[in-house]
């Protein structure tokens, strides 16, 4: 009886020190997840890039980018499209971050109509730190359409429509003499614009406040509400005017175009300049 259980002790000592000795193996060597690796992004891989593509009649510009700022300006009398920036890929070894570097591609597509750039890159990252900035100069009288997920926008001195949808960043509008569509989820949105005859604007934010300039001399109607904030209206005259601290509905000037503006968590200033 006794030389059973030294045994059966025996063997359960050996299955706890073998299982110890295995669990301490797979720990040494590093074994993880794949789907759970991180990285410290120690180290950096960027590469530039720069185009120039002949304007055509298109008139259109399409950027639709994952991480990273966009900035775009039109330019007077230009007859080219010029587009410019860099790739970057950040990871705890050079190589992997040279590697994961050439995953990310900048894709052009042309037709009658537009130009549209693109960002590619693989869905998971696992952690990598993964970027692209993008400069455009595109002819004064061409339009924009832009689509960020993770990253600012601006857009100076154009003649055409902009439209920008956001999930995460600011959007900053300057010299703008065309229609103004502004969708954004995180973020707030400033802008000075100019409406063309009989112009519609729109900006929406979830979160954040929304400040727009116009010209004493804008002709409009105005809509702008908030759910947690407040709105403002400054430096413009306005009649049928109707409204309570989070909402307003007036006339600027003739009431000849459309100024929509709403947010919900966050203000709303509207200013004469």
């Amino acid at each position: 009886m006794k030389s059973t259980l030294c045994h059966k002790n025996f063997v359960c000592s050996f299955f706890v020190l073998t299982l110890g000795c295995v669990l301490l193996f797979i720990t040494s060597c590093g074994i993880v997840d794949p789907v759970e690796r991180t990285h410290e992004n120690i180290y950096q891989a960027s590469s530039d890039f720069n185009y120039e593509i002949a304007a055509g009649a298109g008139k259109v510009l399409e950027i639709s980018n994952i991480n990273g700022p966009i900035t775009v300006t039109g330019v007077t009398n230009s007859t080219t499209v010029r587009l410019w920036g860099a790739r970057a890929a950040g990871s705890d070894t050079e190589a992997d971050a040279e590697a994961f570097l050439e995953k990310v591609a900048i894709d052009f597509s042309e037709s009658k109509e537009k130009i549209s750039v693109e960002t590619s890159q693989p869905n998971e990252t696992n952690g990598r730190d993964v970027s692209v900035v993008y400069y455009a100069r595109i002819p004064y009288d061409w339009s924009v359409k832009i689509e960020n997920i993770n990253g600012a926008c601006q857009v100076d001195s154009l003649g055409g429509e902009v439209s920008v949808k956001l999930t995460n960043g600011n959007t900053l509008l300057r010299q703008i003499h065309g229609n103004a569509y502004v969708a954004v989820t995180n973020g707030q949105v400033e802008g000075a614009l100019y409406m063309p005859a009989n112009g519609h604007i729109q900006m929406r934010s979830t979160n954040g406040l929304i400040q727009l300039l116009l010209p004493q001399s804008t002709s409009a109607r105005l809509s702008a509400s908030v759910t947690n904030g407040s709105v403002q209206v400054e430096g413009l005259e306005l009649s049928e005017s109707k409204g309570t601290r989070r909402s307003i509905e007036a006339t600027i000037g003739s009431g000849d175009g459309r100024i929509e503006l709403a947010t919900t968590n966050g203000n709303i200033l509207v200013k004469g300049m």
